[in-house]
């Protein structure tokens, strides 16, 4: 959402008595309007502990189990695209863009965040600095020239525009309190902050103001209301969303009982009100709000004034967030975006904010076909935005850091990611600045920098950043708060799927879901949501029979409160399903999975991502039942839809090239085994980079292959990597490095390296029994073959 472009100079007298303190209790406002999310897995291997969204669309399944390092092929859904009128900065992208809407993913129930920018490599990283404001505009890249290595400056002045009143002029002699040149000064210093995007600090501020203006002027002084609108506007700024809708609900309230109240200050809480309901996520009310806005403006102003446009804006982005289905939006922004291009001029804030807007429809609109997406024209138009905001407002301001977060989502979803993680890290730090640590914008663009370091592999970064998130939102709305619930959601789900910190988890869970069965309800998607991530820690503790007994309530409320063939059904079937074949119930497994395979192609069809990830769920089952060649059969057919629908790249259809790899050794077919796990190693340092845990599982199972044929020395460097990965990221008392340890030493015994594969053994028998004990089977195992090196 942007800002608010009135420039109110008087206002008529009214009755603020009432409103004055809501304005005042500006600290922690506690609303329950977000949607927390299930966190996912990342294909093979890896975690993607994502950002909000509510009910994903991708069942859970063996597939992963393959390798032994996760769930179903694909994981993640589409990202959580950026509110209606709210910076896309703001939205954490959680969100794994590259993929559309419902693509198949273990745990989904998680969003995702996208990124990439070409023209021009856009998007951090060059040289320009603040003090090449206006000039650095004409060639600065999204966070590039313009924004990355800009560092914050006290040279930025005031921002223009509509909406930036220019503080007025300190008098060099201080103000003497409670006289009208103290209020005066208020006046000055809150819009200054305000101009700087320094929004709390703007609010504390307008709230000093108010008081001072009411001390000295009196409650129904247009002064004191001048203070009063700023201050509304200031609290919505800052995050104080409800409290915002409340205050501007009496501020409209006290102008209907005012004859001849200044009608640019109606307009201004009539923006406000909306803005903050769309705020809220209240989407449906939001479009209404706007509709009847719009149509009301047209009543008494021209078609292209001003406070028309943007009515007729905001109703595209109420209409866009409330998924309305509609192909027509991005024609209505170019539509909209030439009239204020033509009445308010290219550089105007207004129309700079319709530019983003569009740039954001059109990214959001190419997710599904992210993979063919050259994206020049979103670059271009942020481009565009950018330097236009750095000439208004200086580097280091939150407009600034919006259109910056938009070529990081670009970059992310082309999987540029240390770029993405760059210009994201610098939109955090201006936000840091400007907004602080614990505003929502901030927190939520901690949770995308969170998901593009789960793609990126850095599970130290990812728990960090979601630990930031949760400690801000306890900070800002307190423990009793759904989006505080909602943060404790993707902690655990990092501290799950990252760190195997399953009682760590739990407690998280366990929190969020009390809260939510409290004020929400047992039944409400939000408490399923944390209830079916509670099952799911089970599962991956080991607690089977308890996983599968929160599973089994879950699947039982969504087949009565929403069908069998609701893709949410779908997704809880899958996971107890995948569940059933942890158990080694795999008659019963099959049975769920054929189910679920029919439902999902009834209610989705037999191309939709999901539909394919069922299949192949269905298919690693019967390759654990020796049913290879229709398991083979059901892959090639899911490895054909989704490199068609995603890309043969693209980690979801390479997840089913190491699925397959599987099956056809299983089956005999080793030279073709070998063939497709080379070719798709190759691809995974490609497209993922040589660190990423999928890149190392299908290393691993490459490296199995060669042991299996006996050419030790070309297994030799593989096990190296994949050790060194699984130290590193799994730790070293972890079973998966123990036993590629045990194959690394074996490697290198053949190869005549005794001396090395000594020091290895060595040390497995030396960890083993400090891990598992000196009876174990694996220590004794690893004492026979140390035996046999000497």
């Amino acid at each position: 959402m942007r800002h608010n472009t009135l420039s109110v100079s008087a206002i008529s007298t009214f009755a603020i008595a009432a409103l004055i303190p809501l304005c005042f209790q500006a600290t922690k406002p506690l609303y329950a309007q977000g949607e927390a999310s299930e966190p996912a897995q990342v294909s093979e291997a890896g975690a993607n502990p994502a950002a909000a969204g509510g009910d994903g669309q991708a069942v859970s399944g063996p597939a992963a189990q393959a390798s032994g390092q996760g769930e179903t092929p694909g994981a993640g859904k589409s990202p959580a695209s950026p509110a209606a009128g709210e910076p896309v900065a703001r939205q954490a992208a959680n969100p794994e863009a590259a993929k559309p809407a419902g693509t198949a993913s273990s745990q989904p129930e998680a969003g995702g965040a996208p990124t990439d920018a070409k023209p021009g490599d856009a998007a951090v990283g060059a040289d320009a600095k603040p003090a090449d404001a206006a000039g650095a505009a004409a060639d600065a890249k999204p966070g590039d020239a313009a924004a990355a290595e800009a560092k914050p400056a006290d040279t930025q002045g005031p921002a223009s525009g509509p909406d930036a009143t220019a503080p007025s002029e300190a008098s060099s002699a201080p103000a003497k309190p409670g006289t009208p040149d103290a209020v005066d000064a208020l006046q000055a210093a809150a819009e200054e902050l305000y101009s700087k995007g320094k929004y709390p600090e703007a609010n504390d501020k307008c709230r000093e103001w108010t008081e001072a203006a009411v001390k000295e002027y009196g409650q129904d002084s247009p002064k004191t209301a001048l203070a009063l609108v700023r201050h509304v506007r200031a609290l919505m700024k800052a995050g104080y969303f409800p409290e915002a809708e409340a205050s501007a609900r009496q501020l409209l309230e006290g102008l209907e009982k005012t004859a001849g109240a200044e009608q640019a200050t109606v307009l201004l809480a009539e923006d406000i009100l909306g803005y903050a309901v769309m705020y809220q996520d209240r989407d449906e009310e939001a479009f209404d709000y706007f509709t009847k806005l719009l149509a009301a403006r047209k009543g008494f102003l021209r078609a292209d004034d001003r406070e028309t446009l943007i009515a007729e804006r905001a109703r595209i982005q109420a209409k866009r967030e409330a998924d309305k289905d509609d192909a027509s939006d991005v024609g209505e922004y170019r539509a909209i975006l030439a009239r204020m291009e033509e009445e308010l001029g290219p550089k105007d804030p207004e129309t700079l904010e319709t530019r983003l807007q569009l740039a954001t429809a059109l990214y959001e609109d190419s997710i599904p076909v992210s993979e063919t997406y050259d994206y020049k024209e979103v670059n271009s138009l942020v481009d565009e935005v950018l330097k236009a905001r750095i000439e208004l407002f200086g580097p280091v301001h939150p407009d600034v850091s919006e259109a910056m977060a938009l070529a990081g989502f670009v970059r992310q979803i082309k999987g540029e990611l240390p770029k993405a993680a760059e210009t994201l890290g610098r939109v955090a730090e201006i936000e840091g600045q400007t907004l602080g640590q614990d505003h929502p914008w901030s927190v939520n663009t901690y949770l995308s920098l969170a998901w593009i370091e789960t793609q990126r592999g850095d599970r130290d970064a990812v728990k960090a950043n979601y630990q930031r998130a949760l400690d801000s939102r306890l900070r800002f709305y307190g423990g009793e708060s759904e989006k505080s619930c909602e943060a404790r959601v993707m902690l655990a789900a990092a501290l799950a799927e990252l760190f195997s910190d399953y009682d760590g988890a739990a407690e998280q869970l366990q929190a969020a879901l009390a809260w939510r069965e409290a004020h929400l309800g047992a039944e409400h998607k939000e408490t399923l949501a944390a209830l079916t991530e509670l099952a799911g820690v089970h599962q991956r503790k080991g607690d089977l029979a308890e996983s599968f007994e929160l599973f089994d309530r879950v699947l039982k409320i969504r087949m009565r409160t929403l069908g069998a063939d609701h893709p949410d059904t779908i997704q809880t079937g899958g996971k107890l399903a995948f569940n059933q074949f942890l158990a080694g119930n795999l008659q019963s497994a099959k049975s769920h999975y054929e189910s679920l395979v029919a439902s999902s192609e009834r209610a989705l069809g037999a191309d939709h991502p999901q539909t394919l990830s069922s299949r192949v769920s269905l298919a690693m089952v019967l390759n654990g039942l020796g049913e290879n060649a229709e398991a083979s059969r059901l892959l090639e057919s899911s490895l054909d839809g989704l490199s068609r629908i995603l890309g043969a790249e693209h980690a979801d259809t390479l997840a089913v090239k190491g699925y397959l790899v599987k099956v056809y050794f299983d089956s005999g077919d080793k030279d073709k085994a070998l063939r497709i796990a080379a070719e798709t190693l190759a691809a995974r340092e490609r497209v993922l980079g040589d660190g990423h845990p999928d890149t190392a599982a299908i290393r691993s199972q490459l490296a199995s292959i060669y042991m299996d044929r006996g050419d030790y020395s070309s297994a030799l460097p593989l096990l190296e990597k994949v050790a060194e990965f699984q130290t590193r990221h799994l730790g070293a008392d972890n079973p998966a490095t123990f036993a590629t340890k045990s194959d690394l030493a074996k490697a290198l015994k053949s190869v005549g390296e005794r001396k090395a594969a000594k020091a290895i053994y060595i040390s497995l028998v030396r960890d083993s029994e400090r891990v598992f004990g000196k009876s174990h089977p694996n220590t004794i195992r690893f004492r026979n073959e140390l035996a046999l090196v000497f």
